[in-house]
């Protein structure tokens, strides 16, 4: 990379192409910086990923303690450009056009393995930031596509957990997430003129309410804020309502509704994954 810049230079090319050239080997190590101009960048990732789809589509990828071609540190680089640049990249997406760029002895159904391999040294990465390992395991639960937007997750629910009233919402979350595993084919439809209680009726407002602010929304902290003040109207109506309600439709009408609750807690994360 470094002799390369100086090539360029040397046959006439600019500035910025010989500095793109030097450093998309970048970060080449633990601690590396990173490349310092968009070009740089770019051919970074591209020079990154083309080298992990290849590798690992052929085959070759690390097995145990080998790895030989040092996949592993290449995709920690990368996913380093991604998080730290802040570029809000679709990685199954690039996986796939990289994938299909390759000759046909590239293996195209290798995706998901070499999108796993990617999400395992993310979970490396988190660990040598001190990340709660439960915080990563909430947010992959719910499958981001861009690292970064994975990272703006993680840091919302380490926002999160340092609030008094997450614990409260951790179990409440677990606690829906076991009552709705045996049911199918629930909605966000709640068919609100047939509750009765008024704990369920304040339920269903404040969702309606929050639902319409926050789910459209990337600004994951502020979400889960938001959904922090949901806890009295929740606790409220785990003490006072019966879900399993002999009427067939109140007791759909109360699944859907702590279902929604369920549904605007993962659009951040599953923060059932942060129970003890």
């Amino acid at each position: 990379g470094v002799m390369g810049g100086y090539y360029a230079l040397n046959d006439g090319e600019n500035q910025t192409v010989a500095d793109a050239i030097k450093e998309h080997y970048h970060p080449r190590f633990s601690g590396d910086s990173l490349p310092s101009t968009t070009e740089g960048l770019v051919v970074a990732i591209a020079d990154k990923l083309d080298t992990i789809t290849g590798i690992y589509g052929i085959g070759q990828g690390p097995t145990g303690s080998k790895d030989p071609y040092a996949l592993r540190r290449m995709a920690l680089g990368l996913l380093r450009i991604m998080v730290e640049s802040k570029l809000n990249l679709n990685l199954k997406d690039l996986i796939a056009s990289s994938l299909s760029a390759h000759s046909s002895e590239v293996d195209v159904n290798s995706a998901k393995d070499i999108y796993k391999f990617m999400m395992d040294r993310l979970r490396a990465y988190y660990k040598e930031q001190k990340v709660n390992t439960q915080a990563f395991e909430a947010v992959l639960a719910v499958q981001p596509e861009s690292p970064y937007d994975f990272h703006l997750r993680v840091e919302a629910l380490n926002l999160f957990t340092n609030n008094q009233a997450s614990e409260s919402l951790i179990e409440a979350n677990k606690r829906i997430a076991n009552m709705l595993k045996d049911h199918n084919n629930l909605s966000t439809e709640v068919d609100d003129s047939i509750l009765l209680e008024s704990a369920e009726k304040d339920l269903y407002n404040a969702t309606k309410a929050l639902s319409e602010r926050i789910l459209n929304s990337t600004d994951y902290a502020q979400n889960m804020n938001e959904l922090i003040g949901l806890k009295d109207s929740i606790d409220a109506f785990f003490d006072k309502v019966m879900v399993n309600a002999d009427d067939a439709n109140l007791k759909e009408a109360r699944l859907n509704l702590i279902n929604w609750v369920r549904v605007l807690f993962l659009s951040v994360a599953d923060v059932s994954h942060l129970s003890s």
